[in-house]
């Protein structure tokens, strides 16, 4: 492609500064004439690249452009080569981070080089929770990034926490992701809003472009909500457990610890403690995993969600192992969620 081809000859000329029309030619497997016009088309672009006649010729960088590299900070060189999980395979974007780097640490000053193989592999951020409520990788999410990338108007079919479905047009400014999940950020008539990705159910996006503010970045919009209180479609929820040792050793870990209080004379040792969690399914999420090591206390709706859930449990696993077609078709049915939240 084009565009891989250009981006190899700013690499290759970024690290000597001048080559000859027929090496880049060779190294890159394509005739002179080709370079040429790629060299047109950087020109084109703005990129101070240019061709000097003569026995000593070339293809020419401008230095100004080549010292860009060499002005690293060591911490910026550290954020860069940090290792992290590929959040961005959900979008389909596999291994481009990674090969990218690559390329960029090639082209480096010798000094710029050393840092860099200080840093690799001494950090890795794993964005993705222990348990439960990871979005998965679903055609919403692949129509929502082109939509994104492209400034294309898209219509979504979505349902709240409440469980109330409504359609939309809307203007998709931006996509992030926090601890596996996906959200959309979108303007929906004059407003902007966020979305969670796993409650679109349908996406249809339209030929029809909109026009996206020129200043906005969705990082400083979400991190702007972060900080007004997280006003995004995920309300923060707090509950009430008594727990063993073992679960409250869990959520120290995990979780914001509101308060905690010994149960007195509890054998073995117990704690009734206060947690705050990122959503009500979060905190679910975690009961149920916590099992005989926690007990809900409050609130009522946590509760009763707990309880229904587990009357569920009980008819389900009530079944003879070996199925007969009514029970297979009943574990086909969908469950209804007994409480709302």
């Amino acid at each position: 492609m084009k565009s891989h081809r250009l981006i190899a000859v700013l690499l290759a000329l970024q690290h000597t500064g001048k080559l000859s029309a027929t090496a880049l030619a060779d190294d890159l497997e394509v005739s002179v004439r080709t370079i040429y016009r790629d060299i047109d088309a950087l020109s084109a672009a703005g990129v101070p690249i240019y061709a000097e006649r003569g026995s000593r010729g070339g293809i020419v960088l401008a230095d100004g452009y080549r010292d860009a590299l060499a002005r690293f900070h060591e911490d910026e060189l550290r954020a860069l080569f940090v290792s992290s999980d590929d959040a961005l395979a959900d979008l389909g974007i596999v291994g481009g981070r990674r090969s990218a780097l690559e390329k960029l640490a090639r082209v480096m000053p010798d000094r710029v080089r050393k840092a860099v193989g200080k840093t690799r592999g001494r950090v890795h951020v794993d964005s993705r929770r222990w348990m439960g409520g990871a979005s998965m990788r679903s055609a919403s999410l692949d129509a929502l990034r082109d939509a994104v990338w492209n400034d294309h108007r898209a219509t979504i079919a979505y349902t709240n926490r409440s469980g109330a479905a409504t359609r939309r047009t809307i203007d998709p400014l931006g996509l992030v992701t926090k601890a596996g999940v996906w959200y959309l950020v979108a303007r929906d008539r004059e407003t902007v809003k966020t979305f969670r990705v796993q409650r679109i159910a349908r996406v249809r996006v339209h030929d029809q472009c909109f026009v996206r503010p020129s200043s906005f970045d969705v990082g400083e919009y979400w991190n702007a909500s972060m900080a007004q209180g997280g006003a995004v479609n995920e309300a923060p929820f707090v509950a009430t457990f008594q727990m063993s040792r073992r679960a409250l050793a869990n959520v120290s870990m995990y979780h914001a610890i509101e308060s905690r209080t010994r149960v007195r004379g509890s054998t073995p040792a117990a704690w009734v403690v206060r947690v705050a969690f990122a959503s009500f399914m979060s905190a679910v999420h975690e009961a149920l995993s916590w099992g005989e090591d926690a007990l809900a206390i409050e609130p009522p709706s946590l509760c009763r969600w707990l309880a229904e859930h587990g009357r569920w449990l009980a008819q389900r696993y009530a079944m003879p192992s070996t199925l007969g077609e009514g029970n297979a078709d009943a574990l086909n049915q969908p469950r209804e969620t007994a409480v709302a939240h």
